[in-house]
C-alpha cells in the first residue's frame, strides 16, 4: 500500500496538504483520498475546457481512467493488507 500512496502522492492527482502527508509517512484515511480523486476527476472539465487541441469526451476519458486505476490500485492494496 505504501508505493501506491508514494506514486500517487507524486502524480499531481491529490492536493499538496495531502501528498505531504503521504510523503511524511502519515497517510491521511482512505475515505480522504478517495474524496480528492473524485474531486480533482470533476475539477478538470473546468479547468481544461478552454484547450481547443483536446475534445470534451478525450479529457473525460483519460482523467477517469487514471483516477479508476488509482482507485483500483489503493483498493487492491487493501485487500492484500487484509489477508
Amino acid at each position: 500500500m505504501r508505493n501506491v500512496l508514494n506514486v500517487l502522492a507524486h502524480s499531481k492527482l491529490l492536493p499538496s496538504y495531502i501528498s505531504d502527508l503521504i510523503l511524511a509517512g502519515s497517510p491521511p484515511p482512505l475515505a480522504d483520498l478517495v474524496d480528492a480523486l473524485l474531486t480533482h476527476a470533476v475539477d478538470c472539465l473546468a479547468t481544461l475546457t478552454n484547450d481547443p487541441s483536446t475534445t470534451l469526451n478525450q479529457i473525460r476519458m483519460v482523467r477517469a481512467s487514471v483516477v479508476a486505476s488509482f482507485l483500483a490500485a489503493l483498493a487492491i492494496a487493501s485487500l492484500n493488507e487484509e489477508s
